[in-house]
């Protein structure tokens, strides 16, 4: 009994010592702001069980990406491509961090990288006359691609213009190795569907020139 109570007392201040070292935040506390509107950045958002909170959520933001609107060979279609570095996300704790390059396999794969498939100047341009379009693409994780649609919002007001952009994902799907912490999850339990996020200033696309809503 003395020993099966050690080692419950050592869950209990693991889990103390992970709230203090992860800086969770309760999922019933107010939503944290992912982006602010001048920002060109991408994210992550997942919502994990933790011991004594039912629910938290992590966001993890990078800022580094590198957006362009490329033309494919024949010269009459384009691609959205966003290069987005794996050592610059920040979730606001370094050892979180670190895990989730070793979890991206980030010395082999630095990047990851969305491809959109290939679009006409007309629906470009339809799409952010419209305010909104459903964007397929490929995203590569690991060196591996995988199908994704992200649904995108566009505002646009004084001459910039904002696009909006999230996907549903799985860590499964994208063959990503995440690991839960304690027995069977005791501890913290990381969950299998994700959310992927996007903030894009039009301005800063490479190549989009030209292509402003009119």
């Amino acid at each position: 009994m003395r020993t099966s109570g050690r080692r419950f007392s050592s869950l209990i201040m693991a889990a103390v010592w992970l709230w203090m070292l992860v800086g969770i935040t309760p999922a019933w506390a107010e939503p944290q702001t992912v982006f602010t509107p001048a920002e060109h950045c991408v994210a992550y958002r997942v919502t994990k069980g933790t011991l004594y909170v039912s629910k938290a959520e992590v966001i993890g933001r990078n800022c580094k990406v590198k957006t362009a609107l490329k033309q494919t060979r024949d010269g009459k279609h384009w691609q959205v491509v966003v290069t987005i570095p794996v050592a610059e996300f920040d979730s606001g704790t370094g050892r979180r961090d670190s895990k989730v390059r070793e979890w991206m396999d980030a010395q082999n794969h630095p990047d990851i990288l969305f491809t959109s498939r290939p679009l006409t100047s007309a629906e470009i341009s339809g799409a952010l006359r419209a305010g909104k379009m459903n964007l397929e693409g490929e995203l590569t994780v690991r060196g591996k691609a995988k199908p994704i649609t992200f649904a995108l919002s566009i505002q646009s007001k004084d001459g910039s213009t904002l696009i909006s952009a999230s996907a549903p994902a799985r860590f499964s799907v994208l063959e990503i190795p995440v690991e839960n912490i304690g027995p069977g999850g005791f501890i913290a339990n990381l969950p299998d569907d994700l959310e992927l996020l996007g903030q894009f200033q039009w301005q800063q696309v490479e190549g989009a020139a030209g292509m402003e809503p009119r």
